[in-house]
Formats: C-alpha cells, structure tokens, sequence
C-alpha cells in the first residue's frame, strides 16, 4: 500500500488564460489547433469550412486567413467566410508563417491606433463641453483626427479586442512549408504559441489555427510538436492499420477502449468523420460522430 504524508504547498492556477475566447455551448473551445485528416475528396474542406461558419456566426472569429496553393479552383468550396482575396490568400511558402505573422501584428496595430483615437475623442468632447478657450495645438490635433466631421469607428461589431483570425491550411501536405529546415520551424513556433500571438500590453489574444492533411504523420505533413498540441482531431475513414495505430499512440490521454468502435461508427456516414475534443467540458463530450452527435 502506497504511503503518503500531506504539506502545506497548495497549486494556484492563474486567474487568467491567454487565447481564450467564449464560444457557445456544443462547440469546441477556442483558440486551438483543430487537425482534419482524411483521403483524398473525404470531405475535410467542407467539415473544416461549416465549423468556422459557425464561430463566424457567433462572433468568435473575425477574420479567416488562408494558406492554401489551390484557391482559385476551391473559391466556391470557400464562400461563406468573408476571405478578401486580395489580403487574406497566402501561398505555402517557406516564408509562409512570416506573412501570417506581419498581417496579425497589423491587426493588433491598427486596434492599438484606434484605441488611442478613441481616447482622444473622449478628450475632445470633453473640451468641448468645457467653458475655457480650447488649447490651438488641441485644436490643431483634434482636426487632424478628423473630429470634427465623424466619431471613430471601429470596424468590427465589438471593440473591446482585435480582429479575432482564424488560420486556416489547406492543401499545404508537402509544400515548402512543412518542409524541414525554416519553413517547418517557423510553422511549429507558430502553432505552439497560437494563443501567445497578437499582443497588446500584458495580454495575448491568440488566434486559431487549422489544418486539412490527408496524413496524420508522413514526412512534410503535420509535425509531431504540433499534433501532440491539437485541441481537436477529425479523423476521415482511415484503413491504414499502421496510421491508426499511430494516431492511437499519440492519443495517450484518452480512453482507447472503444476508440476503434466509435472511429468505424462515425465514419460509416455519408463523409462522416470521428470528432475528438482534447479539452472538452466533460469526459461524456469528448467523441462525437461529426460534430453533432455525442458518442459516450
């Protein structure tokens, strides 16, 4: 029988967590990394796309940044996402993630600008309710702000943070990158500190990154540091006996028991895919048969 002896030396989580956004019941939290792993045609694209979809409906994501080679002959299987193709197309270069990185950084700028704007303006209304004769060099600012003709606005419904962006990849198996050497590095950084991106003074805003492979662990597709990081795994029909085992192996922190029976119950829909939630509000939440039914 084990011996123990209790001490006074108590665990304090913090009050706070970087990344981390209210999303509606049922869904999967956020930001994290969310895997689609399925052959060729099995439905990866349009499972990833009706997800985002519904985050964009409920004001969780903002804005949807692609990596992708293969956009213009997928724009239909994108619609729906409000992606500006002349801003938010990216090709999976090995300076890919670099690209990613400057567009976050502008967003979180341009919201720092337009916090300071907004500041001012309260100092302007408040000169000018005020009885003393305006300061000329305010006056001379308030103008250049453009005060006098309109309020700031922020260009999202909510002001209180930065444009919230989902990362999405798509087609990128075996691009440069996912290739070793700067390309796989920077993207490994990336995903690893998805919730750490888009800073502002203390505080990490995050965004969420996904991505559609048709293998869960061949050379240049998905690197290890970032599966063992995923928040949600779909996983497609799949008879590779030696993927599945893989998959297996890396799900060290779940119940395998009835792992196979739920993975062939799901899959055996029309383009169904087995759901599994890494961080689920309870245990009877973590499998799902595409994202609707519970699987317990």
């Amino acid at each position: 029988m084990l011996k123990t002896k209790k001490i006074n030396f108590p665990i304090i989580p913090p009050k706070r967590t970087s990344g981390k956004i209210p999303v509606p019941e049922h869904m999967p939290a956020m930001h994290g990394i969310q895997l689609w792993i399925g052959r060729r045609n099995a439905g990866k694209t349009c499972a990833a796309k009706n997800l985002i979809k519904r985050y964009m409906d409920a004001k969780c994501i903002e804005r949807v940044i692609l990596v992708t080679p293969t956009y213009r002959s997928n724009v239909h299987t994108f619609q729906g996402l409000n992606i500006n193709e002349e801003e938010d197309i990216i090709e999976p270069t090995k300076n890919a993630v670099s690209l990613v990185k400057q567009k976050l950084e502008s967003e979180v700028k341009e919201w720092e600008e337009y916090l300071v704007k907004k500041k001012k303006y309260n100092e302007y209304l408040k000169s000018m309710q005020s009885d003393t004769q305006m300061d000329p060099f305010k006056l001379l600012e308030y103008m250049d702000f453009g005060f006098f003709e309109e309020k700031p606005k922020w260009k999202r419904e909510d002001d209180s943070h930065p444009t919230r962006v989902y990362v999405l990849c798509d087609d990128v198996f075996g691009s440069p990158m996912l290739r070793m050497g700067k390309g796989m590095e920077d993207f490994i950084n990336l995903c690893i500190a998805h919730r750490h991106q888009m800073c502002s003074g203390n505080t990490g805003y995050g965004c969420s990154i996904g991505i559609l492979s048709q293998s869960y662990s061949a050379t240049s597709s998905i690197p290890r540091a970032v599966r063992e990081n995923c928040t949600l795994l779909c996983l497609f029909l799949n008879s590779d006996l030696k993927q599945r085992e893989k998959i297996k192996s890396e799900l060290s922190d779940i119940q395998l028991d009835r792992f196979e029976q739920m993975w062939d119950y799901a899959c055996s829909k029309p383009h169904g895919f087995l759901c599994i939630d890494m961080h689920p509000l309870s245990p009877d939440k973590r499998f799902r048969s595409q994202y609707d039914e519970y699987l317990m």
